[in-house]
C-alpha cells in the first residue's frame, strides 16, 4: 500500500494537466516558520532561522480541508470527494474502506465549526451513500 503523505489525495502533475479537484504538490519539506530572534540593541540580531520539516499526512489533510471549504456551491463537495475516492481506490486496490474512514474520522471532525455545517452535511451524506454502496457490493 502507498504510504506517502499524500496517499489519500491526487496531486497535480503539472499546472497544464491539473484537474480543478487536484491538490497542489507540497514537496518533500514544508516551511514551518521562523525561530525566535533576539535583538541586542546595537544592531546585532541572533536567531530567527527559518524552520522546515518533512511534509506529512496532516499537511495534505489541511490542504484538502481548505479546498473542500472553498468549494462553491457546497454540493460540489460530493464531486470533490468522488474524485479523490476514485483515485484512491484505483491506486490502492482493496482499501476502499480506508479512504472512507479517513474522511469520517479525520476530515469530517475538521468541519465541526458552526459556519461549516452545510459542508459537513454533504460529507456525511456522501459517506453514508458510499458505505451503503460498499455494503451492497460485499453482499
Amino acid at each position: 500500500m502507498n504510504k506517502t503523505p499524500k496517499r489519500f489525495y491526487k496531486t497535480w502533475p503539472s499546472k497544464e494537466d491539473a484537474n480543478p479537484f487536484d491538490l497542489k504538490e507540497l514537496g518533500a519539506t514544508k516551511w514551518r516558520g521562523f525561530g525566535i530572534a533576539f535583538s541586542y540593541g546595537n544592531g546585532d540580531i541572533r536567531g530567527g532561522e527559518p524552520h522546515s520539516s518533512p511534509t506529512n499526512q496532516k499537511d495534505y489533510d489541511e490542504l484538502f480541508f481548505h479546498k473542500l471549504v472553498k468549494t462553491d456551491p457546497a454540493y460540489v463537495v460530493e464531486d470533490l470527494l468522488n474524485y479523490h475516492y476514485c483515485n484512491f481506490v484505483h491506486t490502492n486496490r482493496g482499501q476502499d474502506t480506508l479512504f472512507l474512514k479517513h474522511i469520517e474520522f479525520v476530515i469530517s471532525p475538521m468541519l465541526d465549526d458552526i459556519h461549516l455545517r452545510s459542508f459537513k452535511a454533504v460529507v456525511l451524506q456522501w459517506l453514508k451513500k458510499e458505505k451503503n454502496m460498499l455494503l451492497q457490493k460485499h453482499l
